[in-house]
């Protein structure tokens, strides 16, 4: 399946969402998450991912505009064996503040996972990344790659990237 959601937020808006998506046994979801907001718009979203086994679930989102905008996607690999790619973009300016904060857990052997999170911020913006993984040791052969690119386009931005990882299986890549 192809998903593409779009939020689009207009002056002085606050939106909360809630997203629940179970993937089965073989399944394959490429998930698009665009969200553009407007001037005093807010946001609040929330992504719960549960993956079976040899399930393939895909995530690129894109973030910009928004006064306050923070995304949460969870991805829970239930029982291993399940594949995870996940690509971000936020881009902020002016005052604005854009945060992902994820968390992707492997619940059995044999996972994998990439990562790949970006963030632009110009004027006294601040975008905030927070990417946190808990392999634990039911997790064996688990292979999690993680990785943030950032550009600061004015002396005034900032961005915060912090990395979580909870690695408690001994045979990880």
């Amino acid at each position: 399946l192809d998903l593409l959601q779009v939020i689009l937020g207009s002056n002085n808006s606050a939106q909360s969402h809630l997203i629940e998506i179970h993937l089965g046994q073989e399944a394959k979801l490429e998930h698009g998450w665009i969200a553009f907001g407007d001037k005093k718009s807010c946001l609040l979203a929330n992504l719960a991912i549960a993956q079976e086994p040899r399930s393939h679930y895909s995530l690129t989102s894109i973030h910009n505009g928004w006064s306050l905008g923070r995304f949460e996607p969870q991805i829970i690999q239930v029982d291993g064996q399940a594949t995870t790619k996940i690509k971000g973009l936020q881009f902020s300016s002016a005052s604005q503040q854009l945060e992902t904060h994820s968390l992707v857990r492997f619940d059995g052997p044999e996972g994998s996972l990439e990562q790949l999170q970006k963030a632009a911020a110009t004027g006294n913006s601040h975008c905030i990344f927070n990417g946190a993984i808990d392999v634990p040791r039911v997790a064996q052969k688990t292979n999690a790659a993680q990785l943030s690119r950032n550009l600061l386009m004015s002396n005034r931005a900032r961005i915060d990237t912090k990395p979580e990882l909870t690695i408690v299986a001994d045979d990880v890549r």
